[in-house]
């Protein structure tokens, strides 16, 4: 694994700093662990696509469901849209 695909968890530093410096944020450590998962995961699959496909239309489709999933994903984990 590259160096550079690592570069996306560095977003994690804001709940973080959040979870340190503010009472009503309230991250636990499997959070971190789902979270920086999922980012991993995401940001793999938009690389993979990037790097293996020449048309940009399909590049473009491919990388907007993958978005859409993980915005889906991330509102179901954060609020629990379906539960």
């Amino acid at each position: 694994m590259r160096k550079s695909s690592l570069y996306p968890l560095l977003l994690l530093c804001i709940p973080l700093i959040g979870n340190i410096f503010v009472d009503g944020f309230n991250w636990s450590f499997f959070d971190f662990i789902i979270m920086g998962s999922l980012i991993l995961l995401f940001s793999s699959g938009i690389n993979l696509v990037l790097l293996r496909q020449k048309s940009t239309l399909y590049r473009g489709t491919v990388i907007g469901v993958l978005v859409l999933v993980f915005l889906i994903i991330w509102a179901e984990l954060a609020v629990g849209i379906w539960s």
